[in-house]
């Protein structure tokens, strides 16, 4: 086959003042579908689902029980998630890609893993220990951290509990797939790779919460996970493969903001042959497709999804919930967004509709998808058949094939 169609969602937490359910949300997706299907344009049923990061919604540090409510959350979430596969993929988690997001990262853990350093101003030597934290605020792969609401500083004192602030994402990913995946907590090891052989596409999933807590709001990817999941993609089994990828945090902001992603890992996806990146976090749908830099003519086509479930005062000024579903034909390398959005006030029971893209203001936009990188296999060819060969030879037929 080679055209698919990929549902796309993202930040999926819910509003803590007022919880949508699995039953109301995933009834609401399911008359959207029949809904689509007879409007102009008509949109067909999803193969494959892109959950771009934000599982849940995560506590606040002073909760109750910040462990059990996150379990619950979780528990919430992987039980749509399962109820979204048997609707909308005949039960198959592996076409349901995850990743993480920033809620996903929990405080109450990040917290654990650090010790406060007050700000103390009455002495000279106060004041230059207040400079000096200061100063490795700013400095690259930095272990401090600064809080407004508390006027002091934080220092991570114990990687392993930093590193355990996405246990519970870790522990539910894994639940899931059924053990079938994995999720580390080393960040150069925070990735996956979701292959569909049928559609001639694999899809990256990969983490944007590199160094990323709720003190240090910012988002990257750690450059040794993209260039692990790269030696996973570049085999001769995945020759002429279209590359997708999906990760969390958008790549650009206001002026007053910094909790997004350099642009710069877009320059890293073009030069690694991904053709699409779909990600969330910024609560709105986006369609950007003209990031060509340092030389050549390749780009990357960046796709964000709005919430699926986020609250009123969550949502940008202006948007309301959304989401995203894209057509995609691998064999013509042509593709449509299609943008679907909340057409009601109740957030209990979202009724969805055809949405509109900020630039042209229709409810989906038709484009021209970047071709694979053609790479050159021959070392492993002739690796192969050799050992082809070699087993002809000792009557080993079948490792042969």
């Amino acid at each position: 086959m080679s055209t698919l169609t990929i549902l796309h969602i993202s930040d999926t937490h819910r509003d803590p003042s007022h919880e949508v359910t699995n039953a109301a949300l995933l009834d609401s997706l399911l008359r959207d579908r029949d809904r689509y299907r007879y409007e102009t344009p008509s949109i067909p049923a999803a193969d494959i689902i892109i959950v771009s990061g934000d599982v849940v919604h995560g506590v606040r540090a002073d909760a109750t029980d910040p462990e059990g409510e996150l379990r619950r959350q979780y528990e919430q979430a992987e039980q749509f998630l399962i109820d979204l596969a048997e609707s909308f993929v005949g039960g198959d988690r592996e076409k349901i890609i995850l990743i993480p997001g920033n809620h996903d990262v929990s405080l109450y853990h990040t917290l654990q893993s650090m010790k406060q350093v007050e700000v103390k101003l009455d002495s000279i030597e106060d004041r230059a220990a207040a400079v000096s934290m200061g100063r490795r605020l700013a400095g690259v792969g930095t272990v401090v951290r600064w809080s407004w609401s508390g006027f002091c500083f934080y220092e991570i004192i114990d990687q392993s509990k930093y590193d355990a602030r996405l246990r519970d994402f870790c522990t539910f990913y894994e639940r899931f797939y059924g053990g079938k995946r994995i999720y580390s907590l080393k960040a150069e090891e925070q990735f996956d790779i979701f292959d569909f052989p049928e559609f001639n596409v694999t899809i990256a999933g990969l983490s944007s919460c590199h160094e990323n807590d709720p003190l240090n709001k910012k988002g990257a990817i750690h450059p040794d996970s993209v260039a692990a999941a790269m030696r996973q993609l570049c085999t001769p089994v995945r020759r002429d493969r279209l590359l997708l990828a999906t990760w969390h945090h958008n790549t650009s902001g206001g002026p007053t903001q910094a909790d997004y992603m350099d642009a710069d890992v877009l320059q890293l996806m073009i030069d690694e042959g991904f053709s699409i990146g779909f990600h969330g976090h910024q609560h709105k749908p986006q369609f950007i497709e003209d990031r060509r830099e340092f030389g050549g003519a390749r780009k990357i086509t960046v796709i964000s999804a709005g919430t699926l479930c986020a609250g009123r005062q969550e949502l940008p000024t202006g948007q309301t919930r959304a989401y995203n579903i894209l057509e995609l034909d691998t064999s013509t390398h042509k593709a449509t967004l299609h943008v679907r959005k909340m057409q009601n006030e109740n957030f209990g029971r979202p009724i969805w509709g055809q949405g509109q893209l900020p630039n042209s203001g229709k409810s989906f936009v038709q484009f021209d998808v970047e071709k694979p990188i053609a790479r050159s296999f021959a070392a492993e060819d002739a690796r192969t058949i050799g050992e082809a060969e070699k087993a002809l030879r000792e009557s080993r037929f079948s490792e042969a094939d």
